[in-house]
């Protein structure tokens, strides 16, 4: 139950998360946390964005055109 709300200002492709008070006390490293989640305008990749300090942290990119196979 860590996490945050949706900033203002997103857009249909694009929203971030900061991190709450709650996730600040939880995890103090963690304060400055930014989530993000961002559709291409061609809706090929889906990016999944952790920021910590304006700084890179980690980003997952999932190329929506290959089907998962079974």
């Amino acid at each position: 139950m860590y996490g945050g709300y949706a900033k203002s200002g997103g857009t249909l492709y694009s929203q971030s998360y900061p991190a709450d008070d709650y996730t600040a006390k939880l995890i103090p490293a963690a304060a400055t946390n930014e989530w993000s989640t961002v559709l291409s305008e061609d809706r090929k990749t889906f990016s999944y964005i952790l920021k910590r300090d304006g700084q890179l942290r980690f980003q997952a990119d999932f190329d929506l055109t290959k089907p998962l196979s079974q």
